[in-house]
């Protein structure tokens, strides 16, 4: 229905997803079916699983309700995120191959798979992350476990916050996907993904989330475009779609992360707030108040902490 631009497709590199893959709707509806489960192996881990998704009893009345555009990484508290005195060991051969599935489905672009699993393994992840590993950053790549973040792999920043990509110089560098699990009053993701340089986004990239599990549908966010420094820089798409039916689509302009208000947008005095209409529908409105328009709202929220 839309392209991406020109300069966004080397995104579709070394396995990662271009944008019809996180958007698609192949991958948000079909993730949590039946069918898709039987690949878990045993009974007990894919009831587990459906639970998590929102297909067993309970989910059906709940609501949809919408979400701030971002909760920051770490804003979540985790179970056992004080500070450990113990030094890391060497993760079991259970934690390792629980991080291994992991990356596999960010690497496949099986966003919502992650998330589920992400999400049914949150205790063991945070264990992983706080005990075994000492609250410090391990490279799980090909060969194993390693503290020193160089190459490609998967990296844990919190209970509930993995980085996977390529690393330099112990940051994210090159191709990395952000991916991060939340679950305020409903299933959400979060994810930024695209070109890093010294440990931000600098580059094509996309950053949003997806709350998904209720029967009201599944409810996704997504920004598109060029960053520079974590912060959205230049023209831009925003999404807002409901399920498969409702999709708004805005074409934006950004300096530094701040909206750049032009002429296709019009400013109602009684409301006091700036409003355009999306490309997609011309009943859709995007609003920015007064006091909105000068801040920095378009921007990565997973960043890399050192």
């Amino acid at each position: 229905r839309r392209r991406s631009p020109q300069a966004l497709r080397p995104l579709r590199r070394r396995g990662f997803p271009g944008r019809s893959r996180i958007l698609g709707r192949e991958t948000m509806k079909s993730d949590f079916s039946k069918e898709n489960l039987k690949k878990y192996k045993t009974p007990a881990l894919a009831a587990a699983v459906m639970a998590a998704a929102g297909l067993a009893t309970g989910w059906g009345a709940a609501q949809l309700r919408p979400v701030p555009e971002g909760i920051a990484a770490g804003a979540v508290p985790q179970a056992g995120s004080a500070a450990q005195d113990t030094a890391p060991r060497t993760p079991s051969l259970g934690e390792t191959l629980t991080v291994s599935s992991l990356r596999r489905f960010l690497e496949t672009g099986e966003y919502a798979q992650a998330a589920v699993w992400m999400d049914v393994h949150r205790e063991a992840l945070s264990s992983l992350f706080y005990e075994t590993l000492g609250g410090e950053a391990w490279l799980l790549g090909d060969s194993g476990w390693t503290d020193e973040l160089e190459g490609e792999g998967i990296v844990l920043k919190k209970g509930s916050l993995v980085f996977c990509g390529e690393f330099a110089d112990g940051k994210p560098e090159g191709e990395n996907l952000a991916f991060q699990v939340v679950n305020p009053g409903q299933p959400r993701y979060d994810y930024s993904g695209g070109e890093w340089r010294d440990g931000k986004m600098n580059g094509p990239g996309r950053s949003g989330y997806c709350c998904y599990g209720s029967a009201a549908g599944t409810l996704r966010s997504e920004k598109l475009g060029r960053f520079r420094d974590d912060l959205l820089d230049g023209s831009f798409e925003y999404v807002i779609a409901l399920g498969e039916d409702e999709e708004g689509l805005w074409r934006l302009e950004a300096d530094g992360g701040v909206t750049v208000i032009d002429e296709s947008w019009q400013y109602d005095p009684a409301g006091r707030v700036y409003r355009v209409m999306a490309v997609s529908d011309a009943n859709m409105g995007y609003t920015l108040g007064v006091s909105e328009k000068d801040e920095i709202r378009w921007k990565n929220l997973l960043v890399w902490q050192e």
